[in-house]
């Protein structure tokens, strides 16, 4: 039993850890003893389970077989009682099962709880083994009665983990509320800063307070960073995501119109040697077909409409009557909302009337029952009265010809024109862009149909010639090959049965004239098969189950020996040499296998790439040397309005240099800013001449304040 030895194993190992933590310092010495029995029971319960899931397992193989001997006597003759029978055997076998998953699930469970007892005992091992008896002493009292110093408080909890918890479950459920308020990347940040400070914090506390706080800000710019790395990681999974898609759906398109061009270009190849066989040149045909492409652009018909039409009027109206025809049924559409199987019977109308010359109450029905007023369009071209009409067409008064031109001119008359405004509704729209989409995929088929054509002309003659011959001959001895293995696995198959139920064995099972280990143990099963059936004639029920065993294990034994027969080691020895033979022909040249690793390398650039092969990175530069007022950090993290100064501008640093100036402020030319830096910017007056008396000391403030005054005066003038 594996299972109780694992137990055992665990005990052991756990106690061999209990005794050295002992040996460490004799601290805790009651909760270890606790956790030692704990343990002890742990494992007690692990061996008891162990050997309940042994049993369990014998006892459910012995069901399975039971289960399937009254499956196999069902079967093979159904009655109640065999019926019962299977039902309880099915009922047992299931108990069984259901017992050893309980069983099963409760060894998962008990090992995981031992796990979660070795886990502790493992951190409070790494808390104190190695360390001196008066230091253990010392953190062991600050850390349960809070006594003492607080960093040997905030050690020994960084130690047992509870910071770095507490800190990631307060980061995660930061993460997950910030996240849901407003994006999961704001939430991924405060997430990675806070998980980041509490395990900095964490780490760091062994230094004391000032090795917290550094802990902690390492940590925070850690998480930053990692933070930053996941979101960047996961916009690069979108953005190659998306890459991959745009490739695939636009591979998949073309493939999509490649095949449906080429059966389109294949259809009207078909057309256009029909069309050319009623006009009697290619020319001919590709003239009128280019009008029907054409026409089917402008109208309600498809191009396939248009050519069926047309078959059917050219019998009686020359190609371009055929058009001015369609025109005007194309009117009647868009006026009465026909559809293209209306118009195949107008056209059969049209057809039948003018190749009988006759207007019979039949034919003009297609057209009335439409409704097309075939009464007034006969009485507007004879002159007769609409009621009248009736009368003559019973006396066939009225040519079938006449009659179709008088049809047709009623429809131009009530309904000319309509086929435009037909052509300005949505539907009409939809159906005109399909055919220029369909003659899109022409142009791709009719491209590919008339390259292929060589390699298909080149493929029948190879058949078609000495080597179609030879491949012949060897897919006929390929067929005969498989049709022989398939009659050898039958051989042994039926040789097997006939064994067991007292037939002898045969050769197949015999070599060099004595029995293989096979054909032994199948004259050993036709002993027991003898007896089984003697017991099912005394009327066994059991005996019969046991004697369809028997023949499902002869059938088994058919098979081992199949594969181990000399046809089936040929077929297996040209399985593994074409094998070999691909291997050695891919290893020639790389590009015989690097296809696939070279689109999974493409599809795995992602948004680095991209930047990359813009060029941006080049431009950096010049960025840089452009504008040489220095950066600060709050520049890369928020962004830096270059054309902006409200704080000014220590020099403009290239012509054409875009700003944003602000009211009030004063902009220096080049001259004006050198003077400036060279002292030009301060006020020096001089005055010269006699000396010049003030009769009263009062005057010299007044003086003053003129004199400026004027200053600032000439300042303003000069702009």
């Amino acid at each position: 039993m594996p299972n109780a030895s694992i137990a055992v194993t665990l005990q052991e190992d756990f106690s061999s850890k209990i005794e050295r933590m002992r040996d460490s310092g004799g601290r805790f010495s009651k909760e270890l003893d606790e956790l030692e029995q704990k343990a002890g029971y742990y494992g007690q319960r692990l061996e008891a389970l162990s050997k309940q899931q042994a049993n369990y397992a014998v006892e459910l193989s012995k069901a399975q077989k039971a289960l399937d001997a009254a499956q196999a006597a069902f079967n093979r003759k159904p009655t109640e009682e065999r019926e019962n029978a299977l039902k309880q055997a099915t009922e047992h076998f299931t108990e069984l099962s259901n017992s050893l998953d309980v069983v099963t699930s409760s060894i998962r469970k008990t090992r995981s709880e031992y796990n979660k007892l070795d886990n502790d005992l493992r951190r409070i091992e790494n808390g104190t083994y190695g360390q001196s008896s008066s230091s253990s002493s010392k953190v062991s009292q600050s850390a349960t009665s809070g006594g003492g110093d607080g960093s040997s408080m905030l050690s020994a909890l960084a130690r047992s983990g509870l910071i770095q918890m507490a800190g990631q479950s307060l980061s995660n459920a930061a993460g997950a509320y910030i996240g849901s308020a407003y994006d999961q990347d704001t939430g991924t940040y405060i997430s990675g800063v806070l998980g980041g400070v509490a395990s900095g914090a964490a780490m760091g506390s062994v230094a004391g307070p000032w090795g917290t706080l550094a802990g902690a800000v390492v940590g925070g710019l850690s998480g930053l960073v990692n933070s930053a790395t996941e979101i960047f990681e996961r916009k690069d999974d979108a953005f190659q995501s998306y890459v991959q898609d745009q490739y695939n759906t636009l591979t998949q398109a073309i493939e999509d119109t490649l095949a449906a061009g080429i059966e389109v270009a294949g259809s009207r190849e078909q057309t256009r040697l029909a069309f050319a066989q009623r006009f009697g040149s290619e020319e001919a045909a590709d003239e009128y077909l280019g009008r029907v492409q054409e026409f089917a652009g402008v109208t309600n018909y498809s191009y396939d409409d248009i050519v069926g039409y047309s078959q059917q009027l050219l019998n009686t109206y020359d190609p371009e009557q055929v058009f001015s025809v369609l025109m005007s049924l194309s009117d009647a559409t868009a006026a009465l909302n026909l559809d293209s199987s209306d118009v195949s019977t107008l056209i059969n109308g049209l057809s039948r009337m003018r190749v009988t010359n006759k207007a019979t109450q039949e034919y003009l029905n297609y057209f009335n029952e439409r409704g097309i007023d075939v009464y007034q369009a006969l009485a507007n071209s004879t002159g007769a009265d609409k009621s009248a009409i009736a009368g003559m067409v019973s006396k066939g008064e009225i040519g079938g010809v006449d009659a179709a031109a008088a049809i047709l001119d009623y429809i131009n008359q009530e309904f000319g024109g309509l086929s435009e405004t037909l052509a300005g509704t949505y539907d009409a729209m939809v159906d005109n862009l399909e055919d220029a989409r369909t003659n899109l995929n022409a142009a791709m088929g009719e491209g590919y149909n008339e390259t292929r054509k060589a390699g298909i002309e080149a493929e029948q003659e190879f058949l078609d010639g000495v080597n179609g011959q030879a491949m012949e001959d060897a897919y006929g001895m390929i067929g005969q090959w498989k049709a022989s293995l398939e009659n050898l696995k039958e051989e042994y198959n039926r040789d097997a049965l006939t064994a067991v139920m007292g037939g002898g064995v045969s050769e197949n099972f015999m070599k060099d004239g004595e029995l293989t280990e096979a054909g032994q143990r199948l004259q050993e099963m036709a002993g027991k098969y003898d007896e089984l059936r003697a017991q099912y004639e005394s009327g066994s029920e059991d005996a019969g189950a046991q004697m369809g065993a028997l023949l499902a294990e002869a059938q088994a034994i058919a098979i081992d020996a199949y594969n181990a027969s000399e046809g089936y080691d040929l077929e297996l020895q040209s399985q593994v040499d074409l094998i070999s033979r691909l291997r050695a022909d891919a290893a020639l040249q790389d590009e015989y296998y690097n296809a696939g690793y070279t689109m999974g390398q493409e599809f795995n650039k992602g948004m680095a790439n991209a930047i990359l092969e813009s060029g941006f990175l080049e431009q950096v530069p010049g960025i840089i040397k452009q504008h040489d007022t220095p950066w600060t950090l709050s520049d890369y993290f928020f962004g830096r309005d270059l054309s902006s100064h409200a704080d000014g501008l220590s020099r403009v640093p290239y012509d054409g240099y875009p700003a944003i100036l602000h009211q009030d402020e004063r902009i220096l030319t080049a001259a004006e800013a050198r003077s400036y830096d060279a002292g030009g910017g301060a006020v020096t007056v001089t005055v010269t001449g006699n000396t010049i008396n003030v009769q009263d000391q009062n005057y010299v403030d007044a003086i003053a304040s003129a004199i400026a005054e004027k200053v600032v005066q000439a300042q303003q003038l000069r702009g």
